[in-house]
């Protein structure tokens, strides 16, 4: 199994991560994820959000959904799990992007932007 180091994560209240940082850091496998990453079931990534936070003390958990149909047209989405509630972002069907480095990044920021202001748990995920 993959190892973790429980006394850092106890003291972490958000945990945001893709598909990758969950399964090769905390050891949790996306049911339906492909290695081209053609696809991301939804309900998937909720159920491995819901063992998370039993396993994990975690107060908000959020992950990016991006399935690629090519480097320069992907599928785009985001969930939120917080206060015992998901919450989704509009999904982008074939959203053509110049480039998606730092994408996971804006969408961490945004998040943490609407925390810090008091402006709910997912309002920053959906602006246009």
């Amino acid at each position: 199994g993959v190892q973790t180091c429980a006394l850092p994560i106890s003291y972490v209240d958000v945990m945001i991560g893709n598909e990758e940082d969950f399964s090769a850091s905390l050891g949790f496998e996306i049911e339906g994820v492909d290695s081209s990453l053609s696809h991301l079931p939804i309900e998937a990534f909720k159920k491995m959000i819901l063992k998370v936070t039993r396993e994990f003390p975690f107060k908000v958990v959020a992950t990016t959904l991006r399935a690629a149909t090519t480097a320069s047209n992907n599928d785009w989405s985001a969930i939120c799990y917080a206060d015992g509630e998901f919450h989704q972002a509009m999904e982008r069907k074939a959203a053509d992007i110049m480039d998606r480095v730092g994408g996971g990044d804006s969408f961490a920021s945004g998040l943490i932007y609407g925390f810090l202001t008091g402006r709910g748990d997912f309002v920053q995920a959906d602006v246009n």
